[in-house]
């Protein structure tokens, strides 16, 4: 019979016909010795390599008992075959945290642990930027594998690392912490000022930060040393207070007020009021103005014609203020420039005459003025800047002009004559607020002839005015200044003619001020009428009051209406000053039915309603008396 093992049973007698171990009843292939079953199910049949063997039935890569076609991690490395760049190399698989390591580097799957990692950070060197978490990058590491060692980038023959972190000012022993290291710091006791600042290495490391006398940090001059070392903060003067000092100027002392700077002054197109808190060693009229047209003073003057200088006017002086012309807006710019306001010959003396003095303010910086003024002030009725003014007021000023301010000049009206000198500025800063600049429409040139009118009250419709409301003087239909307004005597300019610009239809003497307020709640302009006539002066300063309504120029009871009325008729009257005033109502037998006013009232035009109500019908009498005024008008109750 047919033997297919060839064992020599014939296959009907024989229980394992292809003899590869497993018996035919359980043989899913009884003539064919490499199938047979899959018992242990791991989709490889268990007679696979012609025997049956559940744990050889299969390429077993990682010899775990699991053929290869049924292992979900074929290498045993942790990484599930489906997302195994390497299924069959347990050093491979995948680089998950995108360290440039294999994350199987060490033969089993893990973020942690996939390659040499000096500093044990958790990212493998081969993609770790500072290998030794020094503080210093790989490409610049002279030793990435080494936390002291990286680089010396300041030149102070320390490395940077040295104390295992990047760091200039620490990389070595430092008894001067001036961030050079004592072996390559060339004055190792001196702090050399650099504030560990690495633009300054290693250029910086050989200034020597002793001055003449030997002193760390002196300002000590070999002329004025002392001797010995004793006095470490030697000033210029040989003082040990360290006071005193040299400034540009070649001057030594503690008062900034002589130091030596540049000057700068904006200039705007037309006439601009400017002095002089620093002058440079050339003070003439053409080396200090290069591009004005022309300059005035109190009592000089000089023009500029082709670029040539003509006039009275040939030096700059520190006591004086200018009015300077300039076609366009620019700026005066004069370097090196000695202060003012302390010369050799001590402070700035000004000589003032009755009237008005045009006199400069000697300190760059501000002061208000009774600061700067002192007892001086005493003497001084008003003081006008350009486009600005103040007027004393008891023991106060009015005006819009608050302080002195460094580049203006400044006329000084004086009740008498007198000397003074401006207190020094203590180092304290004056705030002065700025001017709420004009809209376009109605902003005006200025001009070196100027008066002021301080408006003391203002009222439309018996209303004060707002802030947004502007105050704007016309010489006939010429703007010739305006000032939004800020409260009683609010200071309103008003330009005049000037020979040295453009200022057609501007004031002359005599001429009268038109005024006018731009309503901002309205968006309209108000025709307003002064309380009386101030014709305009050059540098005359006026006070006045404006409305809206023409002030009467007598007493006057009008006519009331409705006449006859019923029962409610209003009586007008009109004042021309301030003053009592009785207005009252009679019957036919001269008895006085009721009195509607008995008071003191401001100057202008009133009103007054009388309700008769409670009056029977008939002729009355009203009757107004203010003063020596007396008069009397019928009124005809209807009812």
């Amino acid at each position: 019979g047919v033997d297919n093992d060839s064992d020599g049973a014939c296959n009907d007698g024989d229980a394992d016909d292809d003899n590869d171990g497993a018996l035919d009843d359980a043989d899913s292939d009884d003539n064919n010795a490499n199938v047979c079953s899959d018992t242990d199910s791991d989709t490889c049949d268990d007679c696979s390599n012609g025997q049956y063997d559940t744990s050889d039935d299969g390429h077993d890569y990682d010899g775990d008992g699991t053929c290869d076609a049924g292992d979900t991690d074929d290498d045993n490395d942790g990484a599930d075959d489906s997302v195994d760049s390497h299924p069959s190399d347990k050093f491979q698989c995948s680089d998950n945290d995108g360290d440039t390591c294999d994350d199987c580097s060490d033969g089993s799957y893990g973020l942690d642990d996939d390659g040499d990692d000096y500093d044990g950070d958790g990212a493998c060197d081969a993609g770790d930027t500072d290998d030794d978490n020094d503080g210093a990058l790989d490409g610049d590491d002279s030793d990435d594998n080494n936390a002291n060692v990286c680089s010396d980038n300041d030149g102070d023959t320390c490395d940077d690392c040295s104390d295992g972190s990047y760091g200039l000012d620490s990389d070595g022993e430092d008894t001067d912490g001036d961030g050079w290291c004592n072996s390559g710091d060339p004055y190792p006791d001196c702090a050399y000022d650099n504030a560990n600042d690495p633009s300054v290495y290693p250029e910086g490391i050989n200034n020597d930060p002793y001055d003449d006398c030997g002193n760390c940090h002196g300002d000590g001059f070999t002329n004025i040393c002392v001797g010995t070392d004793d006095c470490n903060d030697m000033a210029c003067d040989g003082d040990c207070d360290q006071i005193a000092y040299i400034d540009d100027c070649d001057q030594c002392d503690d008062n900034p007020n002589t130091d030596c700077e540049d000057v700068e002054i904006e200039l705007d197109q037309g006439a601009n009021l400017i002095s002089f808190y620093a002058l440079p060693s050339d003070i003439s009229i053409s080396s200090i103005f290069t591009t004005a047209t022309g300059v005035l003073t109190e009592s000089a003057a000089a023009i500029s014609i082709d670029g040539n200088w003509y006039g009275t006017l040939t030096e700059v002086s520190q006591d004086v203020g200018y009015w300077v012309f300039e076609d366009d807006d620019t700026s005066l710019e004069l370097e090196n420039c000695n202060p003012v306001s302390y010369d050799e010959d001590g402070f700035v003396v000004y000589d003032m005459h009755y009237g008005a003095n045009l006199i400069s303010y000697p300190f760059k910086d501000p002061q208000v003025l009774d600061d700067a003024l002192g007892s001086a002030v005493n003497t001084i009725h008003a003081l006008v800047g350009q486009g600005t003014s103040a007027l004393r007021n008891g023991d106060g000023w009015i005006g819009s002009l608050q302080g002195f301010e460094g580049g203006k000049g400044y006329w000084l009206v004086a009740t008498e004559s007198f000397s003074f000198t401006f207190n020094s500025n203590d180092g304290s800063l004056a705030r002065m607020d700025e001017l709420k600049p004009l809209p376009e429409a109605y902003r005006y040139m200025q001009s070196n002839k100027q008066a002021f009118y301080f408006i003391e009250e203002a009222k439309i419709n018996g209303e004060s005015l707002d802030y947004d409301d502007i105050i704007i003087a016309y010489n006939n239909d010429v703007i010739v200044g305006a000032r939004y307004w800020n409260d009683a005597y609010t200071d309103v300019p008003a330009m005049g003619i000037t020979e040295y610009a453009n200022s057609d239809g501007y004031c002359e003497n005599g001429d009268n001020i038109k005024f006018m307020v731009w309503k901002a709640s309205s968006n309209s302009l108000i025709e307003m009428f002064a309380n009386e006539e101030n014709p305009w002066q050059d540098m005359q300063l006026y006070v006045i009051s404006l409305t809206d309504q023409v002030m009467p120029n007598s007493y006057s009871l009008n006519k009331a209406y409705p006449n006859p009325f019923n029962p409610v008729t209003t009586i007008s009257y009109s004042l021309p000053v301030d003053t009592d005033i009785s207005i009252s109502i009679y019957n036919l037998q001269g008895r006085e039915v009721i009195s509607l006013v008995n008071t003191e009232m401001k100057a202008g035009n009133h009103t007054i309603t009388w309700d008769a109500n409670a009056h029977a019908s008939g002729l009355y009498l009203v009757k107004m008396i203010a003063g020596d005024y007396m008069n009397t008008h019928k009124l005809m109750l209807v009812k």
